[in-house]
């Protein structure tokens, strides 16, 4: 199970989230996994914690997004 892959941004561009992904989708194949789920925190494009880069290279490796997950909560 894969939880969270990341680069700081100075590294970004540089592709290591490609290498990071690549290593970890070797490595769930070779553990015998027949299917990859990928969770993404789709943030406010622009904001602090942009995934356009990210969603990016999800596509390019062949994910598809069949579903969106929201989460809510109730602060006290």
């Amino acid at each position: 199970m894969l939880w969270w892959i990341s680069s700081e941004p100075e590294a970004r561009g540089r592709g290591v989230g490609r290498a990071l992904l690549g290593s970890a989708l070797q490595l769930l194949t070779e553990l015998g996994a027949s299917d990859v789920i990928l969770f993404v925190d789709d943030d406010e494009p622009g904001g602090e914690r942009d995934r356009t880069a990210a969603n990016r290279l999800y596509d390019a490796s062949g994910f598809i997004e069949y579903d969106r997950l929201h989460s809510y909560r109730l602060e006290r």
